[in-house]
């Protein structure tokens, strides 16, 4: 009733149906407070960055504003001025050496902010790449990267007041946060693509929509389908199946799942019935014994392969390194039961995050 009395007062009014627990039982985002700066005595969050801001310290400012904390202070200053900012109105630096909110490896401020604040879906995902490519001058990664630092340098050109072109600048993460959504019915020539193509049991099919959903569609960031893979791996049954469905319902909720699962499985059964009717009249020669012999050594490549491109990506660190390292150990020298291990990664990782 709430809302209904704030628009009869004319005050723009929504609630969300189901409230807070139907939002966190959707799956959606929410935000992680441990690295937020206290809030000021108007009830405000502080940040603080360097002057002359371009790309990264215009998208930080607009993440945080539209998805944190829409009376969020945004405070420019010189360089040399900001750690001492910082400490004296507790503002949370951002954008510059050695803060938490800051530059790590490939990834840009606004990379970091996403996933410290627990803001990962697919539409700030693939924002985040755009951010990325024209921060750090890596164009290729996203066609619309050059247009967005175009647009940036344009601005700081336009704007000698930060405040001024920090208000310009929402409006461009604002067109670019909504672009046209991707349907779900063009969506099935990728999904269709990834079924045919999908070698090496699931080693293979997971490495492969890696390639194709997160670096050459850019549907989501790394860290949501690092994320969504540790999910799937802990459950029952085929994971790479489970990932897929996962992610087309993630992209286009339920006639997304249903695509992707179709069109991941169905050129597998195919095959394999064919494979099988083949083998069953023809499987004693010569010939097709020899090149199902071939095929195990393929097929033994491509997984190798695969561990080595999905590893390289999820462990970030030698502790992370070191755990992939000992389940391995226990698994095959020692046949220790996957539950066993599972949870003794899960109670490590654990234990090493709150310490």
């Amino acid at each position: 009733g709430a809302a209904a009395w704030l628009r009869a007062e004319g005050r723009q009014a929504e609630y969300l149906d189901g409230g807070f627990v139907a939002w966190r039982e959707a799956g959606l985002p929410l935000i992680q407070t441990d690295h937020l700066p206290p809030r000021d005595g108007q009830g405000r969050t502080v940040w603080v960055t360097r002057a002359r801001p371009k790309i990264d310290r215009i998208a930080c400012p607009w993440l945080i504003r539209r998805f944190v904390d829409p009376r969020a202070v945004i405070l420019f200053v010189a360089p040399s001025e900001v750690s001492g900012v910082a400490e004296r109105h507790e503002a949370a630096p951002f954008d510059i050496e050695d803060v938490f909110f800051s530059h790590r490896g490939d990834l840009c401020s606004f990379d970091v902010m996403l996933a410290e604040l627990g803001l990962s879906v697919p539409a700030l995902d693939r924002l985040a790449v755009i951010v990325r490519a024209a921060d750090t001058a890596r164009l290729d990664l996203a066609p619309e990267a050059a247009g967005l630092l175009a647009v940036s340098l344009g601005l700081s050109r336009m704007y000698a007041d930060d405040l001024e072109q920090l208000e310009a600048g929402m409006l461009v993460y604002d067109a670019l946060y909504r672009p046209a959504p991707i349907r779900p019915w063009p969506s099935t020539r990728v999904w269709a693509r990834i079924g045919l193509l999908s070698f090496g049991g699931p080693a293979g099919q997971i490495a492969l929509m890696h390639r194709i959903l997160v670096e050459e569609q850019k549907w989501l960031g790394e860290r949501r389908f690092l994320h969504a893979l540790n999910y799937c791996m802990l459950l029952p049954g085929p994971e790479a199946m489970q990932l897929a469905v996962y992610i087309g319902w993630l992209m286009h909720r339920t006639l997304g799942g249903i695509i992707a699962g179709l069109l991941f499985v169905l050129p597998g059964v195919v095959a394999i019935m064919s494979l099988s009717w083949v083998y069953a009249i023809w499987g004693n020669t010569g010939v097709l014994e020899g090149l199902f012999f071939g095929l195990k050594a393929a097929v033994l490549a491509i997984v190798v392969q695969a561990v080595i491109r999905i590893g390289s990506r999820a462990l970030k660190n030698r502790t992370m390194i070191g755990i992939a390292a000992a389940s391995f150990l226990a698994i095959f020298a020692f046949s220790v039961p996957f539950p066993i291990i599972i949870l003794t990664a899960a109670l490590v990782g654990f234990v090493g995050a709150r310490a």
